[in-house]
């Protein structure tokens, strides 16, 4: 981690625990640098507390202000959001239909300061043969039905983001979640949500399903620390009601031993989190290496891991393949500048009817890559230069990880 990064990790860490940061933040602090990497993370607000009870900081007056006031307009939004996941919470108990809050829904409370725990949706699951009425109840109500994700369904409406799952598995990610979920129903424990009485996963699946949430993410792209920090709040404020032995046997059973182990292991080196002894975690030679490029991905790829073009690809060049080989990287890289048929998107339907169009699609593909506004030309040049690089990267640590 460069000084920025370490800056980022102890003033987290004293926000999430309540405590005064370690560091000293006195001089040589690159303010500006350090709230862009907040904000990559959607981590700003969390910051706030920690930062304001820093007595001997050449933070400026201006830099402070402007924190106070995103942090607390953050706490505003999110006051709001939780209101109205509440009333539709609300409205699922009046028409008889069994829902259980995931993830942020739930883990917020676990933070000091819960409104300072942001989300930009919100995701629940239910019953598959329920989703009829979800929906209808949803559209009669102004929400408009965005996106089928094949394990879940996004409703909007007036900002409120709601991801509605019928399943925990997700397709996309090869190691799905569903011998997990077979007891989900039966094992899930009554919380509340904005004061609305609800369900929420079982201590077990919850620790489970936010490791598999996390490896599905770093599969496809990656993941931001708040995630790391709700997995260690989790455990310290839950931990000893926690059965081990029941969520080493999912997590088995779903493939993600080594994963979970993983993120323990990087819990405990970033934020001193007591790995429950339980787990029987041991430590090998060169996990320390590996610990350290899993950090250095999740702060470079940022809270979606789309931060930066070279490592928005990374996680597809490096994805999958049994080595790390230049030559294999190499070959990877070139099908994704010039994917086959099966991986273009419907924007170059004329190739996937007529095969013979397709090294015009490719043209075409190349083309938007390069006039898309989407990322500046610094992020162009990099993902030119140094996606090989950050995919040899990726590799060993998907591999590290078995994803």
């Amino acid at each position: 981690m460069n000084l920025i990064q370490e800056q980022i990790i102890d003033l987290l860490n004293a926000s999430i625990h309540n405590t005064v940061p370690k560091l000293d933040y006195s001089k040589n602090v690159e303010w500006d640098n350090l709230i862009n990497e907040a904000n990559a993370h959607s981590i700003t607000g969390l910051l706030y507390p920690a930062l304001k009870n820093i007595k001997d900081n050449n933070i400026s007056k201006e830099v402070i202000d402007k924190l106070k006031r995103y942090t607390f307009n953050a706490a505003i939004g999110q006051s709001n959001h939780i209101k109205r996941t509440a009333e539709i919470l609300d409205l699922f108990n009046e028409n008889n239909i069994p829902v259980i809050v995931l993830k942020g829904l739930v883990v917020r409370e676990y933070y000091p300061k819960p409104d300072l725990r942001t989300m930009c949706d919100s995701d629940v699951i239910i019953h598959k043969n329920d989703l009829e009425r979800v929906r209808k109840l949803l559209l009669e109500r102004g929400f408009v039905e965005e996106e089928d994700a094949g394990h879940h369904i996004a409703f909007m409406k007036g900002g409120l983001n709601l991801e509605v799952h019928w399943t925990l598995a997700n397709e996309s990610f090869r190691k799905g979640q569903e011998c997990f979920q077979e007891r989900i129903w039966d094992d899930a424990m009554k919380i509340k949500v904005g004061g609305v009485d609800t369900l929420s996963l079982s201590l077990e699946d919850l620790a489970l399903h936010l490791c598999a949430h996390m490896a599905s993410h770093m599969a496809i792209s990656g993941f931001g620390v708040r995630q790391l920090a709700d997995l260690v709040l989790l455990v310290e404020h839950k931990g000893k009601e926690i059965d081990w032995s029941e969520f080493n046997d999912k997590a088995k059973k779903s493939g993600l031993t080594q994963f979970s182990t993983g993120m323990f292991k990087v819990c405990n080196y970033l934020f001193g989190m007591e790995i429950p002894k339980e787990l029987n975690i041991k430590y090998s030679r060169n996990d320390e290496e590996i610990i350290k490029l899993i950090v250095n991905d999740i702060f470079t790829g940022g809270v979606y891991g789309q931060r930066d073009l070279s490592f928005s690809f990374r996680a597809q060049v490096g994805y999958d393949i049994d080595n790390d080989s230049t030559f294999s990287m190499i070959k990877r890289y070139i099908q994704v500048i010039l994917p086959p048929i099966s991986k273009l998107s419907d924007r170059y339907a004329y190739a996937k009817k007529y095969k013979i169009l397709l090294p015009a699609a490719w043209i075409h593909h190349i083309y938007v890559g390069i006039t898309t506004k989407k990322y500046d030309s610094e992020s162009k040049k990099k993902f030119l230069t140094s996606t090989i690089s950050n995919a040899k990267s990726r590799n060993k640590v998907v591999r590290w990880l078995e994803l």
